[in-house]
């Protein structure tokens, strides 16, 4: 085992599979399953940002739909949308499982659409070809450059199954040591468990969205952003700059948080 660990989200950070997800699937779908199609263009253009481009970047996709609908009352009143707020306000747990229970109770319209809706989503992200879904450009050549110098390990809440098959096809799955995924709760759990055989001035977390940053700080391990439109570039100043610093232990403090402001800043 090595001194140092450097861990890294996959989809939309190592995977370049977020966007395409989100603008063939998610969108789109939630357009067609509540019927919004007369404020098609509108609506998909506030899924993009607010799920890709804003702070909110990586939300889990109940809330994302959570704002999606608000948006659609605005433009509808008569959709009724009550049953689905007090679900997301009261639910410990934003998931197929929980939304059915929620429908299986009260037999709410939109309930029962907002599960159609995420099983949907589900089958069609599988249709899409598999040669669209790779690696950013410069991820093997980062994960290269740190064989031998830290190891390497998946933080991701996607499910296992398609983190692994997109890490072999990639060639990529060979460099990395642990892969947790969303079997093992938050990312913040992740990285805490990961940190029980690490330092954590040792650990590095490299992430695309706030919510990957917030885990970072709260598991007390360091981070550095990949940043959405600038992937490339950002895996290249990590391996120019940011990793040697890393491994001698000079990338926390002034020059982290410059990174940090850079990034919230490249979010809107």
């Amino acid at each position: 085992m090595n001194k140092f660990l450097i861990c890294l989200d996959s989809d939309g950070t190592a995977i370049d599979s977020m966007t395409i997800k989100h603008v063939r699937c998610f969108g789109p779908i939630a357009v067609d399953i509540f019927n919004m199609n007369e404020y098609k263009d509108e609506l998909l253009e506030l899924w993009n940002n607010y799920n890709l481009y804003e702070k909110t970047r990586g939300i889990n996709r109940f809330k994302g739909l959570k704002k999606f609908l608000e948006v659609a009352k605005s433009k509808n009143p008569s959709l009724d949308i009550a049953e689905y707020l007090n679900w997301c306000n009261s639910t410990s747990e934003f998931s197929n499982n929980s939304i059915k229970k929620a429908f299986d109770e009260t037999k709410d319209e939109i309930l029962g659409k907002a599960l159609e809706w995420s099983i949907l989503v589900n089958e069609n992200i599988k249709k899409i070809p598999k040669e669209e879904i790779v690696a950013f450009d410069g991820v093997k050549e980062t994960l290269e450059l740190i064989k031998g110098k830290a190891d390497i390990a998946i933080v991701s809440s996607a499910n296992r199954e398609a983190i692994l098959d997109e890490w072999e096809r990639e060639g990529l799955l060979h460099f990395v040591k642990e892969t947790l995924d969303q079997t093992f709760g938050t990312k913040e759990m992740m990285l805490e468990k990961l940190a029980e055989n690490y330092e954590k001035s040792n650990i590095i977390m490299l992430g695309d969205a706030l919510f990957d940053m917030k885990a970072a700080k709260t598991a007390g391990v360091l981070f550095y952003p990949i940043i959405v439109n600038n992937e490339s570039q950002s895996f290249e100043e990590f391996r120019n700059k940011i990793l040697t610093k890393f491994l001698n232990n000079k990338y926390s403090g002034e020059l982290e948080n410059s990174y940090l402001t850079k990034f919230e800043n490249a979010l809107k």
